[in-house]
């Protein structure tokens, strides 16, 4: 975990993680998986708003959201 700018927001690194049964779905997508590997994902926690923001590379979205699966 790591501070990040004036805005006191703290970065958190999870290096490893593991998904089963996920769905994408919003305006252009619909999709589900069974097992997705979202290694360096990352999520910034906001004090102000009490709340995460998941970060996924493109390079990891992009494995499961061309393939379908």
């Amino acid at each position: 975990m790591k501070k990040i700018g004036q805005i006191n927001s703290t970065r958190i690194d999870f290096p490893v993680m593991q998904a089963r049964d996920v769905n994408v779905r919003n305006g252009v997508l619909n999709q589900n998986f069974t097992n997705v590997d979202l290694s360096s994902i990352y999520a910034i926690y906001d004090p102000h708003t009490d709340k995460f923001t998941f970060h996924v590379p493109y390079s990891i979205a992009a494995k499961y959201l061309f393939t379908g699966g």
